[in-house]
């Protein structure tokens, strides 16, 4: 078996920049895009404080499941990530 040739350094170190809110939606102002591969449900960290995401509408728009009130330039981190590991050639199998 080949090794992975490259890493998801987006599903490895958490995304990390700025977003704007207003209620339960967030839009990413600058940095990295939101992590969308990771479930409902999920947390991320906004000015400080930890706030669950309902869903995902694309990389820069998402949805709380609680309002977080009007923001502007708040700082942001996922904080539920993953490594996920692909069979990226389609044969064989993981054990």
């Amino acid at each position: 078996m080949e090794p992975i040739p490259q890493w998801i350094k987006a599903e490895v170190v958490p995304g990390s920049g700025t977003v704007n809110t207003i209620g339960t939606a967030v839009t990413l102002a600058s940095g990295d895009p939101f992590i969308t591969s990771i479930p409902a449900g999920s947390s991320i960290l906004i000015n400080g404080s930890y706030n669950t995401i309902a869903s995902f509408t694309d990389s820069t728009h998402l949805t709380l499941t609680a309002s977080v009130g009007t923001q502007t330039g708040a700082s942001y981190t996922m904080a539920s990530t993953g490594l996920r590991i692909a069979n990226i050639t389609g044969t064989g199998s993981f054990r």
